[in-house]
């Protein structure tokens, strides 16, 4: 029994709900990663300065990236899921720069930034953001979210709307629900959704629906695992991307 009374998994049903976890990552993880990626985070972003900060939300290092230091006019770049993290905007920062001051960095927990097992949500994330705007940019600016980062650029935008001249979303995922995903691909959407997948589309569609009768029977609430260390640690490995 955890504390305050919440009844834990054990046995078979742990093995499931780990298998069901890492399998919906791995489905995540392939509709928001980005046709043309800039491999290996270790390979700083050309063109900019790198600046290592403290940032109070997880208490750990974040690296941030600017490019046309002294423009008026501020856009900020939130990356997606994948360890490139900010590498993906590597092509389009030096374009930018000619009329923005361009800031853009690897989240908590991705790329050349700390990582840890944390609570990685979109509602700390934005308060990451708020940090680094009060800090770095001048407002309002220009906000651009991709995949993921979009998420966290909406999110952004309805908290702190006097911030945001103008928003750009790009690839948004459409998980709305932690279920929706799954869902489309037990009524027949594998072809859209897992492209060049080596598998039928009709045995995807089994294993989804499957999946959804193990999420539906889940012994754990997958809200409060996030926001558990302890469940972080024994369902997700502690693991960002998960």
């Amino acid at each position: 029994m955890a504390p305050g009374g919440r009844r834990r998994p054990h046995g078979r049903s742990t093995l499931l709900l780990r298998r069901f976890g890492l399998l919906l990552a791995l489905a995540a993880a392939g509709a928001c990663a980005p046709v043309d990626v800039v491999r290996g985070s270790e390979a700083r972003m050309p063109g900019t300065r790198e600046t290592r900060i403290a940032e109070p939300v997880f208490g750990r290092e974040a690296v941030l990236y600017e490019a046309g230091l002294g423009r008026e006019r501020s856009i900020v770049l939130v990356h997606g899921l994948g360890s490139n993290a900010a590498q993906d905007f590597a092509g389009v920062v030096q374009w930018m720069s000619r009329d923005f001051h361009v800031v853009t960095f690897d989240l908590p927990g991705f790329g050349a930034s700390s990582k840890q097992n944390a609570a990685y949500t979109p509602a700390n994330y934005v308060t990451f953001v708020k940090y680094v705007a009060a800090h770095h940019v001048r407002r309002p600016f220009v906000l651009v979210g991709h995949s993921m980062g979009a998420l966290i650029a909406l999110r952004y935008a309805a908290t702190h709307p006097d911030d945001v001249q103008r928003l750009v979303v790009a690839d948004v995922p459409g998980v709305l629900h932690r279920l929706s995903y799954m869902s489309r691909l037990a009524s027949g959407g594998a072809a859209a959704l897992l492209p060049g997948i080596p598998l039928p589309a009709e045995r995807i569609e089994a294993l989804a629906r499957r999946l959804l009768g193990l999420a539906a029977r889940a012994p754990v609430d997958l809200a409060e695992t996030v926001a558990d260390p302890e469940l972080r640690m024994r369902y997700l490995e502690g693991l960002p991307e998960r």
